[in-house]
């Protein structure tokens, strides 16, 4: 994916349209890196939460980390001026991402006006330069596809991110999110929880024979066990930050149920009304057109024959003239030469004239004496004016533009059958639905001990598989005696089978990402630490440090700068791993570095962190000899100028060392 340009009206600290245009490895010069100055203050936030905001609208990591409902969000960032205040703001995305074997362009503009109730946004998406309501209308869906939500963080990040991984001593929430996300352990563990629905389901079929009896006993138990697990696992998640942990419940529910397609089933009803309404528009165009057809359009065929007969009635019109006019002629010639004769002219002059008078009498007399060769009545003459005057044409662009108008209809037609054909399981969605209704209303709140729980969680785990597996064999040594029996049979080998794949699926992908890591943090620190592996535990996601000899090393034996290139390694392993080709935006990235971690950072790092890097920089970190060192992998460079008298920030192209600005 390639951002083409990033534009902002009225958004936060910048008043009217303000825009960037990232460069990127594949652009014009090659130059992956996008340098954006400016002081504390004076909007480098604001760029990255509004690409997050137009990606993600409600579901972005901003809107849960500032705890205020989404439509005081929004009117909290409508610019505010010292004499002005905006009434309408808006973010503008133009990219361009790989579609099977071609480039598609995507648009994407988020709008809001301010409002006395309720602030609410509305989103455009154009597609290669058109707009496409389907993809607008299902746009939490289509944009978990592209840049999924819980590795969003992986590529648009802080400094304050990477000091918080950095300083930590367990994989923070989000970054666990991240990895199951990579992992794709996501499909697995929800098909292993559909066959345990299977099983208890047919279970209740057989439960009056001996062993139905023993699987109950035992079924009752493992419910309760998982009710336990259940529990302190809501703790455990609650512990760090239990407001923001059940709101990003609520949020995994969200995008689960907008990849499963749960709006396209809202709005089914409204395309199926569209679609009637829509047909009955293309039945009264169609009906036009047979009224045009069936008037005098068709003579626009033999446009050219009726020009020739118009010339003919033409030269007919003279002979009716000449043959009204010969008699007043006649009459006019007599009474002039009355009149002349009594003036006593010559009589050579008036010989003179009553000749003239004679040839011009006899001219009109011949051309009186010819037959029409079209006879047409004055109706008809006005009639054939018309048409190949103003109404001909008229009737040819009349026609042109109901046919127009009939293919756009057809068009727009094709287009809601194309959408009505997707098929959505609706009972799935109903159940996520749910779900959902019942995570929003719902907030848990659990203060525990960390290590505590999570020994309790592990024995509760442990339990609950031996159960599972007790209820497994007990289900499959009786037999396929019934439907139900040879159901929970086969499920139960299924689950097995899921299980030992979900392990070794685990072990692989967290190998991969292991390495991936381990390689990032060499290369950023030249190799000059004690540390020769990088681990990763497949349960708990920790990362842990490993000498050459097999020893563990602590993260608190690290140096400060040491720890913040370990932080960034993980992020940059795991973007490396998720096989997604994505833009990296920084925002103060250096801000907990000492100098030579700096250079490192700056060399190693930024360059090729990503085909496209935009960076957020203050004028203490990306200046100097670290500019120096970036300046032939930089494409473009712009500055955050900010109006103290205004209040409002503007987006300049140069960069602190081009543009003199005051803080």
């Amino acid at each position: 994916m390639i951002i083409h340009s990033i534009t902002l009206y009225n958004f936060g600290i910048y008043s009217g349209e303000q825009k960037i245009h990232p460069s990127s490895s594949e652009s014009l010069f090659g130059k992956p890196i996008t340098l954006v100055g400016g002081f504390n203050g004076r909007g480098k936030t604001s760029l990255l939460e509004a690409i997050l905001l137009v990606l993600y609208g409600n579901r972005s990591p901003i809107v849960r980390e500032r705890r205020i409902s989404y439509s005081d969000y929004l009117e909290s960032l409508m610019h505010q001026g010292l004499d002005e205040e905006a009434t309408q703001s808006w973010i503008e995305l133009d990219l361009e991402l790989l579609s099977g074997d071609q480039m598609t362009s995507l648009r994407i503009v988020r709008s809001w006006k301010r409002a006395n109730v309720r602030t609410v946004d509305k989103l455009k998406v154009w597609v290669n330069g058109a707009v496409d309501s389907h993809v607008s209308e299902n746009w939490e869906s289509y944009v978990e596809e592209l840049i999924p939500s819980a590795i969003a963080e992986l590529f648009f990040f802080d400094g304050e991110r990477i000091s918080e991984l950095a300083e930590s001593d367990q994989t923070i929430d989000s970054l666990q999110t991240a990895i199951q996300s990579l992992l794709g352990l996501e499909i697995v563990d929800r098909t292993i929880k559909d066959l345990t629905l299977v099983i208890r389901k047919n279970q209740k079929k057989f439960k009056n024979d001996e062993s139905a009896v023993l699987l109950e006993n035992l079924q009752s138990e493992l419910e309760e066990v998982q009710l336990e697990a259940d529990r302190l696992k809501q703790k455990i998640a609650g512990l760090n930050n239990r407001i923001i942990q059940a709101n990003r419940k609520q949020t995994e529910l969200e995008t689960e149920y907008f990849k499963s397609g749960g709006n396209l089933l809202e709005s089914r009803d409204k395309l199926l009304a569209k679609r009637d309404e829509v047909r009955g528009r293309l039945s009264d165009v169609k009906a036009e057109l047979l009224a045009l057809f069936a008037g005098p359009l068709p003579l626009v065929l033999v446009q050219q024959q009726l020009q020739q007969v118009q010339r003919l009635v033409h030269e007919d019109q003279k002979l009716t003239q000449a043959k009204m006019a010969l008699p007043i002629l006649k009459e006019q010639n007599e009474s002039l030469l009355k009149q002349l004769e009594g003036m006593q002219l010559a009589a050579d002059v008036l010989r003179r004239i009553e000749q003239t008078m004679e040839e011009r009498r006899n001219s009109i007399d011949e051309l009186a004496s010819l037959q029409p060769t079209l006879p047409m009545s004055y109706l008809g003459i006005g009639q054939l004016q018309d048409f190949l005057g103003s109404l001909g044409v008229h009737l040819k662009q009349n026609a042109l533009d109901v046919l127009n108008q009939y293919e756009s209809v057809e068009f727009e037609l094709e287009q809601l059958e194309r959408h009505l054909l997707v098929e959505v399981d609706q009972e799935n969605t109903t159940q996520l639905l749910e779900k959902l209704a019942h995570t929003r209303m719902e907030l848990v709140e659990f203060e525990q001990e960390r290590s505590r729980l999570e020994k309790e969680y592990a024995t509760s785990k442990r339990k609950i598989q031996l159960l599972e597996n007790k209820m497994t064999r007990t289900a499959a040594e009786r037999g396929g005696v019934q439907e139900a029996e040879r159901i929970v049979q086969y499920a139960g080998k299924a689950q097995e089978t899921f299980k030992a794949f979900r392990e070794e699926l685990t072990k692989r992908k967290i190998h991969l990402l292991a390495d991936s890591v381990t390689e990032a943090f060499d290369v950023l620190t030249h190799k000059t630490t004690l540390v020769s592996n990088i681990q990763v535990d497949p349960q708990t996601f920790r990362f842990s440090l490993w000498t050459a000899n097999g020893k563990e090393i602590s993260k608190a034996k690290l140096s400060s700068g040491e720890r913040q290139m370990l932080a960034v390694a993980i992020l940059w392993g795991l973007g490396r791993v998720s096989g997604r080709k994505l833009p990296v935006i920084i925002d103060t990235p250096m801000g907990r570095l000492d100098s030579l971690h700096r250079m490192n950072f700056v060399k190693k790092y930024l360059p090729h962190a990503s085909h496209q890097v935009i960076v957020l920089s203050t004028d203490t970190e990306i200046v100097g000899e670290y500019l120096e060192s970036l300046r032939n992998h930089i494409g473009q460079e712009y500055l955050l100028k900010y109006d103290d008298q205004q209040r409002r920030t503007e987006i300049l192209e140069g960069y602190f060392d081009t543009v003199g600005v005051a803080k």
